[in-house]
C-alpha cells in the first residue's frame, strides 16, 4: 500500500516499500541513549517514522535515498500520523515510477504537445534558437530534463517530476491572453515563460527523491538560468547586447522581483513575474486545500499553512455553480475584448 492509504488512519499495522528521504539519530530527553527518526516517501507523499531501539544492526546499510520494505505500526504524534518501525529490509529491485512523485506519463506527453505548439508559433529568430535548444529533438537538447524536472521542492508549488514543464506551460497560456490584450511582444513574453525557471534543472536532483543539489543550494536558480542562456549565446554566437537576448536574460534574473538582483524593467518582464506568482499561488492553494490531511474536522477551514502563513476556506457544502451558456456566436478574436475591454 502507498503512504496516502495510511494518511487518514491513526492506528493499525503498516507494510510497504518506501524511500528513506531523511535519517536522524536523536537523544532521548528523559533517559540515556538514542532513537532513530526518519521520513519515508513514495509516489503519493511522505510520512515521519521512529524506531526506539534495535536499529544498530541496520547502520551498515541505512542511509538516505535507500529503498526499504517497512513493517510497523501506525500511531499519532502532534496530530499527525507516523510510523513506529518494527523491522526494515533493503530492497534492491524496485520501480521508481511507483516511488517518486511525478505527473502521469500521459499528462507529460500532453504538456509536451502543447509546448511544441507554442514552439512552432514563435517568429523571433533568437527566441527560436532558445526554444530549439530546450525542446528540440537533437542530441544535447534539454528536453528530457525540462519535461521531467520538478517545479519545486518540499511544500513549494509543483513539487513533483514534470512540475517545471506544467508550471511553464500554464504560464504560457495565461501569457497569451496578457500579450494580446496589452499589445505586448508575444514572442518575448512566451519565451520568457519557457525559460524563467530553466535554472531549476541544475538546482534539483530527482533520480530517487526530489532534493536540492549542492550548486542549487549555493546559487539561486535565476543565476543558473542566466548561465544556461549564456551557454546558448556562446554556441550560436549571439551578442550579449542583442536586444532580444538582453530582454530574455533580464526576465530570468528579475522574475522574482524583490528576491532577484534586478527588479523587472519592461512590460513583458513584469508580466512574466506576475504570471509566475499567480500560477504558483493558485496551484499551491488548490493542492493544499484538496489534501485530506490538511482539513480540520467540523470546520470550513484548512489547517494553518506554514508556507503561506494562512488558512484556506473550504466549506464542506458549496452552492452549485450554474453552468454558463455556450458562447459559440462570439468570434474568437472578440473574446479578449469581452474579458478586458472598456465597458
Amino acid at each position: 500500500m502507498a503512504i496516502k492509504d495510511y494518511k487518514n488512519k491513526t492506528v493499525g499495522p503498516i507494510k510497504g516499500t518506501f524511500i528513506i528521504s531523511r535519517i536522524e539519530y536523536k537523544t532521548f530527553s528523559n533517559k540515556p541513549g538514542t532513537f532513530l527518526a526518519c521520513e519515508f516517501t513514495d509516489l503519493s507523499g511522505s510520512m515521519k517514522a521512529i524506531m526506539w531501539d534495535g536499529f544498530s544492526t541496520y547502520k551498515s546499510w541505512l542511509k538516505n535515498k535507500t529503498v526499504v520494505e517497512v513493517f510497523g505500526e501506525l500511531n499519532t504524534y502532534k496530530d499527525a500520523t507516523q510510523i513506529q518501525i518494527k523491522n526494515m529490509n533493503p530492497v534492491q529491485i524496485y520501480n521508481t515510477t511507483l516511488l517518486v512523485p511525478s505527473l502521469p506519463t500521459q499528462k507529460i506527453t500532453e504538456i509536451e504537445t502543447g509546448l511544441k505548439s507554442f514552439k512552432d508559433s514563435i517568429k523571433n529568430e533568437i527566441c527560436k534558437i532558445i526554444w530549439e535548444e530546450i525542446l528540440g529533438d537533437h542530441l544535447g537538447s534539454l528536453k528530457p530534463a525540462y519535461l521531467h524536472c520538478p517545479g519545486g521542492i518540499g511544500e513549494v508549488h509543483h513539487n513533483y517530476c514534470g512540475g517545471l514543464a506544467e508550471h511553464s506551460y500554464s504560464m504560457m497560456k495565461i501569457g497569451e491572453l496578457v500579450a494580446q490584450y496589452q499589445g505586448l511582444d508575444r514572442d518575448i513574453l512566451i519565451t520568457g515563460c519557457l525559460i524563467h525557471d530553466i535554472g531549476k534543472i541544475q538546482c534539483y536532483n530527482w533520480e530517487l527523491i526530489i532534493e536540492m543539489t549542492d550548486v542549487g543550494r549555493l546559487m539561486h536558480h535565476t543565476f543558473l538560468g542566466y548561465k544556461t542562456l549564456l551557454g546558448f549565446a556562446e554556441v550560436h554566437k549571439i551578442p550579449l547586447d542583442d536586444l532580444t537576448f538582453m530582454k530574455l536574460a533580464h526576465i530570468v534574473i528579475a522574475h522574482h522581483e524583490e528576491e532577484g538582483i534586478r527588479k523587472t524593467m519592461f512590460a513583458e518582464a513584469c508580466a512574466v513575474s506576475q504570471i509566475d506568482e499567480l500560477d504558483a499561488l493558485v496551484t499551491h492553494a488548490v493542492a493544499f486545500s484538496r489534501t485530506p490531511e490538511n482539513k480540520t474536522e467540523d470546520s470550513n477551514w484548512t489547517k494553518f499553512c506554514s508556507l503561506t502563513q494562512k488558512q484556506y476556506y473550504v466549506p464542506s457544502i458549496q452552492k452549485p455553480v450554474e453552468p454558463t451558456s455556450p458562447q459559440e456566436s462570439i468570434p474568437k478574436e472578440n473574446i479578449i475584448d469581452d474579458l478586458f475591454g472598456d465597458e
